[in-house]
């Protein structure tokens, strides 16, 4: 049940672009945002949830918290499940992303020009210089769990 917890509290990390969603949605109003992040959130959370009861129903107390680990690495299907996750993981980065850039941002705030800080020219600078430290960070630092351990 901790893994189903753990897992389901990663499907709802996108909380802070709440704000830019909102602003996104077409005739904004705070039942209609109500109703699709409800909406949202229920069925991601169903299916978080039937994911992790068919894993620890296969596998019983043995079943590692990445359900797939369980599989082989021969398995067909196994092997689609990990090429879509590592795909579902690249297309999902940019949200992230921008949640992350917008932060920072926002910090910067008192040091900026209002107008500057929605330029294009701005934007796409700081995009490459963050990217370009998450780059070389990620090159250097070999064990994800210091990096996860500073979001706690």
């Amino acid at each position: 049940m901790l893994y189903t917890l753990t897992g389901m509290e990663q499907a709802f990390v996108m909380h802070y672009n709440s704000p830019r969603f909102y602003c996104e949605l077409r005739d904004a109003n705070l039942p209609k945002f109500t109703a699709v992040v409800s909406g949202s959130f229920g069925t991601s959370g169903l299916i978080y949830i039937t994911i992790a009861a068919a894993g620890y129903l296969t596998f019983g107390g043995n079943c590692d918290g990445y359900v797939l680990n369980n599989y082989s690495a021969r398995d067909p299907l196994a092997t689609v499940c990990r090429v879509t996750i590592a795909f579902s993981v690249l297309m999902t980065y940019p949200i992230c992303f921008i949640g992350f850039r917008d932060g920072v941002v926002d910090m910067m705030a008192d040091y900026i020009k209002p107008e500057t800080k929605t330029s294009d020219t701005f934007l796409n600078s700081l995009t490459l210089v963050l990217l370009s430290l998450i780059t070389v960070t990620a090159s250097f630092v070999t064990d994800f769990g210091v990096i996860n351990a500073l979001g706690t």
